[in-house]
This record gives structure tokens, C-alpha cells and sequence, in this order.
């Protein structure tokens, strides 16, 4: 029993590789925090088109996953409190998805009754430009499109240290 829950505590704190992605140019901006987070277009579950430079004025967090992922399926319900909490404030959750298919994130995402935008990376691009290598792996980004901070994997205090860093960038004025 004690070798089951080590190996789980190594995917919690290590997380799961993420699948192997090619296509956009070296050229991109590099996903690094005090970087410009690279813009993208994806299309949310609900069929609502997603750019991020149109999110400007809020706090993003983007949470790269995918329901394969032990690590992953974990964070859920932290993700799900942090958008609870942060309801009517200028912020916004974008969960990206690197599974496969979309059919088993339509069928997680209705069965933990996930509330946030989810959004699938059919092609792996948006993974790539923010080179993503291990999942789950989550940035936060300010209101100005800067790349504040970067978490690979899930940790216990990982929930209460996003939770500040958010809070503390929302109360940061945009710049006119």
C-alpha cells in the first residue's frame, strides 16, 4: 500500500508527459514568465471562439491537461474552487486539453460538472509555442499579457499560492 501512494505522490508533484507536439515555427515568442504570452485561437466546448489577446484587462490562468492525466484529474476541483472564487472579477480560467479526441473531455468535463471554459488543442500547437512538456502545467497571466508565473506539475500549496498571485495581479492597475 505504501508503494501504490508513493507512486501517486509522483505523479501529483512530478506530473504526466504531455504528448509530442511540431508544427509552429521557432521563430514564436518564447512562453517564459516576464514574456509576452503568445496569442491564440481556440474554440471552447460550448462553441465560443477563445483569443487570448481579446482577454487583455484580466488575470488568465491557463491550465494545459488532458483526462488521461492522474495529476491532471487531481487539479479539477482546485481549478474549479479558484474560478468559484473568482467569479465577477476580472479573471478568466482557460483549462486547454491535450487529449487526443474530444470525446473524453466532453465526457469528464460533464461528469465533474466543470463550469469553466475547457478548450481542446487538437493540433498541439498551443502547447508548443508555450512549450508545455509535462501536465499539468498552468500560467498565470497578468492583465497586460505578460506571463507572470509558470507551475509544472501539482502541489499541495499549489492552490493557496495561485490564489495570491491572482488576487494580488487583479488588484494591479492595467496600464492606460
Amino acid at each position: 500500500m505504501a508503494h501504490i501512494i508513493r507512486i501517486a505522490l509522483m505523479f501529483l508533484l512530478i506530473g504526466c508527459g504531455s504528448k509530442s507536439t511540431t508544427g509552429e515555427a521557432e521563430a514564436a515568442p518564447k512562453a517564459e514568465v516576464g514574456n509576452v504570452a503568445p496569442d491564440f485561437t481556440l474554440e471552447s466546448l460550448a462553441g465560443k471562439k477563445i483569443v487570448l489577446s481579446e482577454l487583455r484587462g484580466k488575470v488568465v490562468l491557463l491550465d494545459f491537461w488532458a483526462t488521461w492525466c492522474p495529476p491532471c484529474r487531481y487539479s479539477t476541483p482546485i481549478m474549479v474552487r479558484l474560478n468559484e472564487k473568482m467569479k465577477g472579477k476580472d479573471f478568466a480560467l482557460i483549462a486547454v486539453s491535450m487529449d487526443d479526441s474530444l470525446d473524453p473531455v466532453i465526457q469528464y468535463v460533464k461528469h465533474d460538472k466543470v463550469q469553466h471554459t475547457v478548450a481542446h488543442d487538437a493540433t498541439g500547437n498551443v502547447a508548443y509555442r508555450y512549450r508545455v512538456g509535462s501536465l499539468p502545467t498552468f500560467m498565470i497571466v497578468d492583465k497586460e499579457g505578460i506571463i507572470r508565473r509558470k507551475y509544472i506539475g501539482l502541489s499541495q500549496s499549489m492552490e493557496h499560492e495561485m490564489e495570491r498571485e491572482i488576487m494580488s495581479l487583479m488588484e494591479k492597475k492595467s496600464k492606460p
